[in-house]
């Protein structure tokens, strides 16, 4: 027996972006909502409420720990109180410590993969390539093969309750690396 499609909720600020998702089918429903600035509304704590996975591809830095703190007090509000898996690809010049430290007050434990990045978009322009080289030059990263070719290169972390991580990381994602 075939296993039902997971129910996929979008959240953004541009309203656009969620739109398209739920107009494309990729999204089964989307809320426009500010999670920096604002509580989440009654309709996104139901709709994520019990959900088993958070992620965000490429939007920290733009959102933080406060958006992430914000979504998993709506999720784990569920009858189980169940705390959901949290996969993150966060762009390399942004550090994670801060979401990670969040993470860790729910009881989670937060692995990154190491050896592997991904890409996420090119450069807008040569100033905005610029500013993420000056960042992860502080930061002590190798750009070599990656920003320096012209892409926002992201790290993916995986957190999840201490109890489930018995299953290391990469062999969770070895038959997809």
């Amino acid at each position: 027996m075939r296993e039902a499609a997971p129910e996929v909720v979008g959240v953004d600020v541009v309203p656009n972006a969620i739109s398209y998702g739920v107009r494309s089918g990729v999204l089964d429903a989307g809320f426009t909502e500010n999670l920096e600035e604002n509580e989440p509304t009654e309709a996104l704590r139901r709709a994520v409420s019990g959900s088993d996975l958070l992620t965000v591809t490429g939007g920290v830095g733009y959102i933080s720990e406060r958006t992430f703190g914000r979504l998993l007090d709506c999720m784990t509000d569920g009858p189980e109180g169940r705390i959901p898996w949290v996969a993150v690809f966060a762009l390399r010049w942004v550090s994670y410590e801060e979401v990670s430290n969040v993470l860790s007050g729910y009881g989670m434990v937060t692995e990154k993969l190491f050896g592997h990045t991904f890409t996420q978009r090119r450069f807008a322009d040569d100033t905005e390539r610029e500013y993420v080289l000056e960042k992860l030059a502080k930061r002590g990263v190798d750009t070599a093969g990656k920003e320096e070719e012209g892409w926002h290169h992201t790290d993916f972390y995986l957190s999840r309750p201490a109890d489930e991580t018995e299953i290391s990381l990469e062999t969770l994602l070895a038959p997809v690396l």
